[in-house]
């Protein structure tokens, strides 16, 4: 039941987002019919050198909300490796960080796409009066992939739910948030936004400690930690990065 609630939660700012597009009104009969028009756009050749944070600016435009994404790598570099560690990457290492991020920023960008919350996880979510789900804290909501909500509460702050629930949950969450994908296409696109996301927060809890002050935030490092080294040996695709990020993260453990 809660996980259906979720869902439909989930689903419902999706909708917000969509919905605010347009200004279709009951007793305006004209605009109502109208249908919006719809481009579609073919690309041929399209690879991570079309993403403008990857070819610094050679291609003459810019891809925000990919590069959005990419930019959020840098908290876990300049932050965490850089200030906590204090680690300079060798040219190898620098390669193998900029691999795995066009690796998980092309999952992070590819359909499907949707309003998500961005910071969805057990501190933000409370139970009504009437047994309904509320959600606050959601003035950083963006467009995103569509698991990017369910990663952020199933691999929580506070709670870590073992991996058996998580899959479950995923697969749970399927029909509801990316109907068309296989179960271990959904799965996969979670884990790595999730993996995304993890390493992400890593950045963003050192930069609360040494630029805000706010030493508490490193006592949650460990537990991330344990989500990033767990997620990368079960894809053969991640294994290439695991040494690295277990050299990286040792400072967490």
């Amino acid at each position: 039941m809660v996980m259906k609630r979720l869902c439909v939660l989930m689903v419902t700012l999706s909708s917000m987002l969509l919905w605010s597009s347009y200004s279709f009104a009951a007793d305006e009969p004209a605009v109502a019919a109208k249908k919006p028009n719809i481009l579609i756009i073919w690309g041929d050749d399209i690879g991570q050198f079309n993403v403008s944070a990857y070819n610094q600016g050679v291609m003459g435009y810019r891809t925000p909300n990919i590069d959005s994404i990419a930019r959020e790598g840098a908290l876990f570099t300049d932050w965490y490796l850089a200030q906590h560690c204090d680690l300079v990457l060798t040219c190898e290492e620098q390669i193998f960080w900029k691999q795995l991020s066009q690796l998980l920023t092309e999952v992070a960008t590819a359909p499907p796409q949707c309003f998500v919350h961005r910071d969805f996880h057990s501190c933000n979510l409370h139970q009504l009066d009437d047994g309904e789900v509320g959600i606050i804290d959601f003035q950083d909501a963006v467009a995103g992939p569509a698991s990017y909500d369910l990663a952020s509460w199933l691999w929580d702050r506070y709670i870590e739910w073992p991996r058996s629930d998580i899959e479950k949950w995923v697969e749970q969450a399927r029909p509801c948030l990316a109907p068309q994908m296989a179960p271990d296409q959904w799965l996969r696109n979670c884990d790595f936004v999730g993996l995304q996301r993890n390493l992400k927060v890593v950045g963003i809890f050192a930069r609360l400690h040494y630029r805000d002050g706010k030493a508490g935030y490193l006592d949650m490092l460990p537990q991330f930690a344990g989500y990033i080294l767990d997620v990368v040996p079960r894809y053969q695709e991640l294994k290439p990065y695991e040494p690295c990020l277990k050299r990286w993260l040792q400072a967490c453990r």
